[in-house]
């Protein structure tokens, strides 16, 4: 994977020529890889690929292949900044969260190649949703989706045009995947999803997702990608 250009001591420690281009043999992918960044939320539509980077905030998108024997990522590029409403270029968000004063990046969701959707840290319950053009991302507007106390982990869009989200409690004891359906400009919560487990990994009580998301992971350095 790519190393933000803002962690070059990261990037000393992480595959070499990283920037634009990555190979790697499946065997060892499945055991994960140093990236220089603190991943979290991983989406894919299609062949595009986007991974939400924690602390800068930012997205790091990239086009993915699996062969035989080598998982490939080429054209990696990175979100960091974004246009806001008023013409202004900001750090990802217009506005500042007030949950613990600053922006993370907790996922990114990819309604296309030109459109994003992002959601940040915090309690409140809201998708940032940007559009590509004139050669930047611009604050296209948000959405809204239920209402809780809890914490957003990951998320996805789902194939009957659902969001499937990772939540947990403040004290990131209890998990749960909800799926919030589309009402008019906003998400509103169903159920809990019954096709969705919610299991320990690795002794954890963190969420397991198939294919599209990943749960968090505060201290790893590595990111898995499964085929």
């Amino acid at each position: 994977m790519s190393v933000h250009p803002q962690f070059p001591a990261a990037a000393a420690v992480s595959h070499a020529g990283a920037t634009a281009r990555f190979s790697i043999g499946i065997t060892e992918a499945k055991k994960g890889w140093q990236v220089g960044f603190q991943p979290l939320g991983i989406n894919i539509l299609g062949s595009t690929i986007a991974v939400a980077a924690y602390f800068e905030p930012a997205v790091m998108l990239a086009e993915v292949s699996v062969g035989k024997n080598r998982l490939s990522l080429r054209n990696i590029r990175w979100v960091g900044g974004t246009v806001d409403a008023a013409g202004g270029r900001v750090r990802m968000f217009p506005d500042t969260v007030n949950w613990g004063g600053a922006n993370r990046m907790e996922t990114a969701l990819i309604y296309s190649r030109d459109e994003l959707g992002l959601i940040r840290n915090g309690p409140e319950r809201k998708i940032f949703r940007i559009k590509y053009r004139d050669g930047a991302w611009h604050h296209d507007r948000e959405v809204g989706f239920g209402i809780g106390a809890g914490m957003v982990h990951a998320a996805t869009l789902t194939s009957d045009e659902a969001l499937l989200v990772v939540e947990s409690d403040l004290a990131l004891k209890d998990w749960i995947v909800r799926k919030y359906y589309a009402d008019g400009k906003a998400f509103i919560r169903n159920k809990v999803d019954p096709s969705v487990t919610v299991s320990p990994n690795g002794g954890a009580t963190e969420p397991s997702l198939p294919l599209r998301t990943t749960g968090r992971k505060r201290k790893a350095s590595t990111a898995t990608i499964s085929s």
